[in-house]
C-alpha cells in the first residue's frame, strides 16, 4: 500500500478537476501561509469539496503555476492548475491551515481500442463546440493530455453540479468518465447548434418569441 503523504488543505464549496487552471484570489491569513509555503517549497497543496463543515474523502492537488497580482496589505491573485486526485486519510491540525495524510489515486487500466474511440468522439464535439461559440479551444491543451487527463477535460465542459463534478472526480473508470462526459457534452452541443439552426431561419426576434 502506498505511503501516506502530507498535503496541506484548502476546503471550498467547489470540485477542481486534474488539468483544470483556476484563479484564486487568497486573502485569509491561514491560506496566506500556506501558499507562501507552497511557493517556497515547490509543493501542492489539496482542493477539497467542503459543504456545511463537511468534508469529502476525494480531492485534487493544485500547484501554483502563477502569482498575477501581490497588494500591499499582503493579499495574492494566483493562477493555479489541477494536478493529482488523492484520498484523505487522518486529519492532522498542527498548523493554522489544514493539513491531512493522502494517498494519490489514479483510474484503473482499461481497453485502450475502447478510450481511442471515446477520445476521438471527444476531439470532434470539442472542435464542434468551438465553431459554435467562435471561441478556439487550445489543441495542445487537450491533445497532450492522457485518457484520464482528457476525461476530466471534457467533464469540466459539461454543466454539472457540484455533487455530480465531486461523483466525476471518485470514478476510478476513465471509459465510464469519458461517456458521462461525452453524453453531456453532445447534448450541449446539439441545444447550440439547434438553437443557431432556428435563428438563422427565423430570426433573433423570433426565435427569443420561442423561448418565452
Amino acid at each position: 500500500m502506498p505511503e501516506p503523504f502530507i498535503l496541506p488543505l484548502f476546503p471550498l464549496e467547489m470540485v477542481l478537476f486534474p488539468q483544470i487552471p483556476i484563479p484564486f484570489h487568497i486573502f485569509e491569513p491561514r491560506y496566506l501561509q500556506m501558499i507562501s509555503w507552497c511557493l517556497e517549497n515547490h509543493a501542492e497543496f489539496g482542493v477539497i469539496f467542503s459543504q456545511g463543515g463537511r468534508l469529502s474523502t476525494t480531492g485534487t492537488t493544485a500547484y501554483v503555476e502563477n502569482v498575477l497580482q501581490e497588494f500591499p496589505d499582503g493579499k495574492r491573485d494566483i493562477l493555479c492548475i489541477g494536478k493529482r486526485r488523492f484520498q484523505v486519510g487522518k486529519l492532522l491540525d498542527r498548523k493554522p491551515y489544514l493539513e491531512a495524510e493522502v494517498i494519490f489515486i489514479e483510474d484503473q487500466n482499461e481497453d485502450t481500442a475502447v478510450l481511442t474511440t471515446l477520445r476521438q468522439k471527444g476531439e470532434g464535439l470539442l472542435n464542434r463546440y468551438s465553431r459554435l461559440i467562435q471561441k478556439p479551444i487550445e489543441a495542445h491543451w487537450y491533445q497532450e493530455a492522457s485518457f484520464e487527463e482528457f476525461s476530466f477535460i471534457l467533464s469540466e465542459m459539461g454543466q454539472y453540479t457540484t455533487r455530480e463534478q465531486q461523483r466525476l472526480l471518485e470514478m476510478v473508470s476513465t471509459t465510464l468518465r469519458l461517456k458521462r462526459a461525452l453524453q453531456t457534452l453532445e447534448a450541449r452541443v446539439t441545444r447550440h447548434e439547434l438553437g443557431v439552426k432556428l435563428v438563422n431561419e427565423l430570426g433573433p426576434g423570433d426565435y427569443d418569441h420561442i423561448l418565452n
